[in-house]
């Protein structure tokens, strides 16, 4: 409960940081469109033609402007969320522990949706900071059938002698990143991004589903992590994107878990 306090409180700043910024661009003056004035002769003659008649335009060119300053809502990644051991993919046999952490990747989904994302230029229209709001999910399918047991000091889990179809841990952070990004043409679809992230666990449970399609799910913090902070990654190109978000910190705490570092690999379907 107080994981999702930390969070609502979160989110209730970055909203009020939003909404004072469209005070503020409300508030400017609507860009219209460009007006132009042709003067013709003071007098009633018509011109020839080699006469030209002087045109001026009032107003400015504010559509390049509108490109690179950006805010899009309900961006949306789908990708992989797995978990790197000693730098690598593979689990060892050793310790005991870790043979219930094998994966099933094809279950293992990463979901990231971008309540918004602002992307705003620092250098001409190449180089800008973005930063946003996100909300993820993240779910770990094991090849295994355990069921991990709540309130304990350490990550303890026990056999399940029913046949179990599926068998996940499902987590939800509530996420901040800051990026620079580069654009390196003129089309904004092609860019490269790089920065960190940072987020607050907002809750995590267990969901277990057997092969009679009964159902069991188990709420708890299971000692991971509640803060969590990384580096990320994206690479635009064309209409979709590919992303890394690689964690700086475990998945659970010190001492209480397996030394797994967090890893979601993906595609960014609905982008800027």
């Amino acid at each position: 409960m107080k994981n999702l306090k930390n969070a609502l409180t979160f989110l209730g700043i970055f909203c009020l940081i939003i909404a004072c910024n469209n005070a503020a661009l409300a508030q400017e003056e609507p860009v219209k469109k460009d007006t132009i004035i042709i003067i013709d002769s003071p007098d009633d003659t018509p011109m020839d033609d080699d006469d030209d008649p002087i045109e001026i335009t009032i107003g400015r060119h504010k559509h390049h402007d509108r490109k690179d300053n950006r805010i899009r809502f309900s961006m949306l990644d789908i990708g992989v969320s797995t978990y790197l051991y000693d730098g690598g993919f593979g689990l060892p046999s050793e310790p005991e522990i870790l043979e219930n952490f094998e994966q099933l990747y094809g279950g293992s989904i990463n979901i990231n949706w971008h309540i918004f994302r602002h992307r705003m230029p620092i250098v001409k229209r190449k180089l800008g900071i973005e930063y946003g709001l996100t909300l993820s999910w993240n779910d770990y399918k094991f090849d295994n059938d355990f069921e991990i047991l709540q309130d304990r000091p350490t990550f303890e889990t026990i056999p399940i002698e029913k046949d179990i179809k599926k068998n996940k841990l499902k987590t939800t952070f509530i996420e901040v990143p800051l990026m620079l990004t580069w654009t390196p043409g003129k089309r904004q679809s092609y860019y490269i991004s790089g920065g960190v992230y940072g987020g607050l666990l907002v809750g995590a449970k267990q969901k277990i589903k057997f092969e009679d399609d009964s159902k069991r799910k188990i709420r708890d913090d299971f000692n991971l992590n509640k803060v969590r902070y990384g580096l990320e990654g994206r690479v635009g190109l064309g209409p979709i994107a590919f992303y890394v978000q690689y964690s700086l910190q475990d998945l659970f705490q010190e001492g209480t878990g397996p030394v797994l570092t967090p890893i979601n690999i993906g595609v960014t379907v609905l982008g800027f």
